[in-house]
């Protein structure tokens, strides 16, 4: 079984959202891919709500994908770790649903850390 770290930096509207793939079972044989396009084929960001960017709220989670490596289609995800807002949570397990992957090229568990988070502020 090949296992991936795959790290990408997205931003979302005024927020920046880290996103890291990573599936490890055996970290020191553990493949390095620099971009995670190498192996999506449809990895759509995930939505920061309005009422939440609003509110300036947002944080960290962990998810985890499993996916249908015959097919690259994700079958589920999971939370390991709740972002800590419900809103954001859903938006992440239902953006997540919609990625894809190569076929036969990941591993059948992606885990995926992202975290919202406001940048900060440009000085003139």
């Amino acid at each position: 079984m090949r296992n991936f770290i795959v790290p990408q930096l997205l931003s979302v509207v005024g927020y920046v959202l880290t996103v890291g793939l990573v599936v490890a079972e055996e970290p020191a044989t553990t493949p390095i891919i620099k971009n995670a396009r190498e192996l999506a084929l449809n990895a759509p960001r995930p939505v920061y709500p309005i009422s939440l960017k609003k509110q300036h709220k947002g944080d960290a989670g962990v998810f985890v994908l499993h996916v249908n490596s015959d097919s690259g289609l994700v079958s589920s995800v999971d939370v390991q770790k709740s972002t800590g807002e419900p809103l954001l949570d859903r938006s992440c397990i239902e953006t997540f649903q919609k990625w894809r992957f190569k076929p036969h090229s990941i591993a059948p568990k992606v885990i995926i850390p992202i975290a919202f988070f406001e940048p900060a502020a440009k000085t003139k």
